[in-house]
């Protein structure tokens, strides 16, 4: 439970936090979908109007919580022993599931101004934090007026979800780490990747292009397992949670962040460190090339005897992943020429108790092989 108490907070925290903008009340409450889905604000018919719409129509996270009612998941219930007299599943009602399936569950009364609807899922406020200190204020002209900047709204208490830290800090706390149990239960093991999880998800924001300034899908790649690893760390201290399951987990995380962050000049070890400093950096294409062309040509650390196979195996587990978002970032000419290896690699890693790391260290010889000799001028 002390796992499950950490999460809870951290998803939480954010409710109860105190607001300094003047006049309003000194909560930061949470005002429920209604207040954000009138047709003149995201619940109209326009491009810039609809995004409740889509969210409702198209967003997996609107039908989070209805997916504790699947056969499977009654399954993983019975398992943790959440049944009621009759034997059929609480996963519905127990903050197990519903921290990350259906968090309006676990709003307290003080923290918000409506009833809220647990079956919506992962609401606008899950992400976007409490709306009430910021509701009004946040529709008023910014730049090039400046009368309400962004600044001002992520001081008036919206998310900053533009921060691609902020936005993996969001995001990973439900699509990371597993409790223990949850997992011996039969629960899916989590892996958290912002850039490809962030285009599969049907676009509801406006994203800003790129490059420079940008969003850079490998640079959100590598702040994601930035932060991915600081969470599997984490995890991985608590007496209650740590396996050699999850230390291979968290091995296979620090190498490939170290690996990609060093080889883009950002040598503090500390993956919190490391996911400021990426967020932070104006990514440019070559430093995707040069991220992708070290990763590609690190076989040699899969034909090291020292290296336990089941760190080698979750290694191989998060570069294939790596490669994928690096070379979906790539000239369309570079991703082409290394699929068909790309595939073979992501043969290779997917079955772990199997894993060979010879046979992958010569695949990924083979693909990189495939890329450019010299990283595209920028």
């Amino acid at each position: 439970m002390i796992f499950f108490n950490r999460l809870f907070r951290g998803i939480f925290l954010s409710i109860l936090a105190v607001t300094a903008t003047a006049g309003e009340s000194p909560l930061a409450r949470f005002v429920g979908t209604p207040a954000c889905a009138s047709s003149s604000c995201h619940g109209g018919a326009g491009p810039q109007r609809n995004q409740v719409g889509r969210w409702e129509s198209l967003d997996v996270h609107r039908r989070a919580a209805s997916t504790l009612q699947v056969a499977r998941s009654e399954q993983i219930a019975r398992g943790l022993g959440l049944t009621n007299s009759l034997g059929q599943s609480t996963a519905a009602q127990s903050p197990r599931c519903t921290v990350c399936h259906a968090p309006n569950a676990l709003v307290p009364a003080a923290a918000r101004r409506v009833e809220l609807d647990a079956t919506e899922g992962v609401a606008c406020e899950t992400c976007h934090a409490p709306a009430e200190p910021w509701l009004r204020s946040h529709t008023r002209p910014g730049p090039p007026r400046d009368d309400f900047t962004r600044a001002d709204k992520v001081a008036a208490g919206m998310r900053d979800l533009r921060d691609l830290r902020v936005r993996a800090n969001v995001c990973v706390a439900c699509h990371e780490n597993v409790p223990r149990e949850l997992l011996a239960a039969g629960h899916p093991e989590l892996l958290f990747e912002l850039d490809g999880q962030t285009r599969q998800e049907p676009r509801h924001w406006v994203e800003r292009a790129g490059p420079p300034a940008g969003y850079q899908g490998a640079q959100a790649w590598l702040v994601g397992q930035a932060v991915a690893w600081r969470e599997v760390a984490w995890q991985s201290k608590d007496p209650a949670e740590t396996s050699e399951r999850l230390v291979a987990r968290e091995a296979g995380l620090a190498w490939l962040v170290r690996r990609a962050a060093q080889s883009v000049g950002v040598t503090d070890g500390t993956p919190d460190a490391v996911a400021r400093a990426v967020a932070t950096r104006v990514w440019t294409t070559a430093d995707t090339a040069t991220v992708l062309r070290v990763l590609a040509g690190s076989s040699e650390d899969f034909r090291t005897p020292a290296t336990p196979v089941a760190v080698q195996a979750r290694r191989a587990e998060r570069l294939v992943l790596a490669l994928d978002r690096l070379l979906a970032a790539s000239p369309a000419a570079t991703a082409q020429a290394a699929d068909e290896a790309l595939s073979s690699l992501f043969q290779l890693a997917q079955w772990l108790p199997d894993f060979a790391p010879a046979r992958f260290a010569a695949a990924l010889e083979v693909l990189s092989g495939k890329l450019p000799v010299s990283p595209p001028v920028p």
